[in-house]
Order: structure tokens, then C-alpha cells, then sequence
């Protein structure tokens, strides 16, 4: 009985945040395609449950009993308060979804052999998904700290340094925005019953950032479905539907940065963009450090758009949604005196080297 409180409570707060992220979207990217704002939705949730997990977990109140008042009442109380226009808003929303999936479906009817191709693959995906949620996630990496790191987290509240030998050394000081899902999925206290469901999750976010991007490059509805199934459908990716990997979350956050970065250089001065652009970064680099080139280069375009403009308003935008990594690099500095360890930067460069 407990287990199917907990998943009920579970479902009701990542819906609230999920309605909330797309009133969210909506106000920010006014008039973009419906593609563009639910993408912008997943990355503000993403972000939103981050920034929530650190101010819990580092203070060391990362229990039900403050994350349910927190993430369940909170929703509520923000739908409440745009009751005027949330539910117009939504029946839109759905609206503009149905139109998007009745001209997929025109478009496939008329490509019918690609239409049986991402049939079969359809079914495949479904398989996986059953089995994904009917199996526990057996990665290697699973045990070694992914959900071991996450089931400590809710363990102690938080996030404790612990005196732990060898690999643990390291493993600790990793960027958590990854394993931060799976604690997410353990605090309701259901075992690892929505550890698959939060997989799955990510995995259609893969999906669906895909086809978004390949929309905002101009292709059509059915180009783009099969764009994005190539890159979800990859053995790499499809694979770790099965596991509480972190490499999915990185490809989809990379694909939603590069769909942001298309919206600025389609549309010029965008403050929106600009900060779902630093959200996709600063959560990527949560996840992982190898998500540095990719802000590197985020960073200069935005900053060579404000060089031209003389105005700073997107940068400042960008740097506000790139903050949400700086607790976990303030705690590696603090406590090993580098905020990117345990990988080197300085050291690993060619004239350092003995």
C-alpha cells in the first residue's frame, strides 16, 4: 500500500512541475513552434528538480517529509495562481500537439514504407520498455556508484562525504547532476520501481529534442521523426533505457543546447533562448565534464552576439541558467581544491607533462 502511495505521489508531483514547465515555456517562447517550447518544458524541469535537489541535499533535508509539501504543493499553488489563463493555455497546448501529430501522420500516409520502417522500430521500443520496467537496471556502473551514490543521498538526507577507500575517493566528488534523477526517483521510498520510469523518460527526451532540432534546420515532420529515431534508436542510447547510466541525459541536453542555438541564430536577440541555452549547459555539465567544449562554444557565440549589440541582457541570461552547476564546482574546490576534479585540465595539457 505504501509503494502505490508513493508512486501515486511521485506521478502527482512530476505532472504539477511538468504543467507548471510548460505554462513556463509558453510565456518565454511566444509564437515558436510547439516542438521548441515542450523541449524548453523538459529542460526547465530538469533544471527546476537540480537546483532543488542541492538546496535540499546540501543542507541535509533531502526527506519526504520536506520534499512532498515542496513538490507537490508547490505546483498546485503556482497552477492556482495562473488559474486565469492556465487552463486556456494548456487546451492551446494540447491543441497545437494534435495538429503536430495529425501532420505527422498526413506526412507518413504519404511515405508509406517509411512509415512501416518506424513501425517496426515503434515496436521494438515498446518491447524495451516493457522489459526495461519489468526487469531492476543491471549496468555495472549501476552498482559501482550510480544508484549506490543516489540511494546514499536519501539514506542520509543528503550528500555526506564519506570515509570510503580506493574508487570511492573519486567517485563521490563526480558531477551529480546525472545520479540526481535516480535519487529523485528513490526518495518516495518504492524501491527502485521508477528508477525505469525516469530512464524511459529521458530517453524520449533524446527523442524528442532530436526531432525538434531537426524541424529548426528546416526539415518536415516525418524527416525529423526519422532523424530523431536514428539517434534515439542508436544501440548506445536504446540500450540505456535499461540502466541508471548518465549518457543519455548528456545527448539529450546537448540536442536541446544545440536546438537553443539554433533559435538564436535564426532569430537574433533572444532572451529566452539564451537562457534555456545556459539551462541545457549548466545542466550538461552537471551531468558531465565533457560537456565543457560544448559550453565553451556556447559561451562565445552568445558573447560575440552581445559584442555586436553592445547590450549584455542574453549573456546575463545565459550565466543565470549555467549557476545551477556551481554548488557541485564550489564543493570539489572547497574540499579538493579543484572544482573539476577528479579530471584534469591544467595538468593533462602537453606542456605540463613530464
Amino acid at each position: 500500500m505504501l509503494i502505490i502511495v508513493g508512486v501515486a505521489t511521485a506521478v502527482l508531483a512530476a505532472g504539477g512541475a511538468w504543467l507548471v514547465a510548460l505554462l513556463v515555456a509558453d510565456r518565454l517562447f511566444q509564437g515558436a513552434a510547439v516542438a521548441v517550447r515542450t523541449v524548453a518544458a523538459y529542460c526547465l524541469v530538469y533544471w527546476g528538480y537540480a537546483w532543488l535537489f542541492e538546496a535540499l541535499a546540501l543542507t541535509g533535508v533531502f526527506r519526504l517529509s520536506v520534499v512532498i509539501p515542496i513538490v507537490v504543493v508547490g505546483p498546485v499553488a503556482v497552477i492556482w495562481f495562473w488559474r486565469g489563463s492556465a487552463g486556456e493555455t494548456l487546451g492551446r497546448i494540447r491543441t497545437e500537439l494534435r495538429e503536430e501529430a495529425r501532420e505527422l501522420a498526413g506526412d507518413l500516409c504519404r511515405h508509406r514504407w517509411v512509415a512501416v520502417g518506424l513501425g517496426l522500430i515503434g515496436v521494438h521500443v515498446v518491447l524495451r520498455m516493457a522489459r526495461t520496467l519489468a526487469t531492476p537496471s543491471f549496468g555495472w556502473d549501476d552498482f559501482t556508484y550510480h544508484l549506490y551514490r543516489a540511494g546514499r543521498w536519501v539514506q542520509n538526507a543528503g550528500i555526506e562525504l564519506e570515509s570510503a577507500p580506493d574508487a570511492w575517493t573519486y567517485y563521490e566528488f563526480f558531477p551529480w547532476g546525472g545520479d540526481l534523477v535516480w535519487a529523485w526517483a528513490l526518495v518516495w521510498r518504492t524501491g527502485d520501481g521508477l528508477i525505469p520510469v525516469g530512464a524511459i523518460g529521458i530517453w524520449l527526451g533524446v527523442l524528442l529534442a532530436g526531432y525538434a532540432v531537426a524541424r529548426q534546420l528546416g526539415q518536415d515532420r516525418s524527416t525529423a521523426l526519422i532523424v530523431a529515431a536514428a539517434i534515439a534508436v542508436l544501440p548506445s542510447q536504446i540500450s540505456q533505457m535499461s540502466t541508471a547510466y548518465v549518457d543519455n541525459a548528456v545527448l539529450m541536453l546537448v540536442l536541446a543546447a544545440s536546438l537553443f542555438l539554433l533559435v538564436m541564430l535564426d532569430e537574433g536577440s533572444n532572451g529566452a533562448a539564451a537562457l534555456l541555452l545556459g539551462i541545457s549547459c549548466g545542466s550538461g555539465l552537471l551531468v558531465k565534464m565533457s560537456f565543457l567544449p560544448l559550453v565553451a562554444v556556447a559561451l562565445a557565440i552568445v558573447i560575440w552576439f552581445e559584442d555586436r549589440r553592445r547590450r549584455f541582457a542574453e549573456l546575463l541570461a545565459f550565466l543565470a541558467g549555467m549557476a545551477v552547476v556551481l554548488p557541485n564546482l564550489l564543493l570539489n574546490w572547497i574540499q579538493r581544491g579543484s572544482p573539476l576534479y577528479p579530471f584534469e585540465f591544467v595538468g593533462s595539457l602537453p606542456y605540463n607533462k613530464q
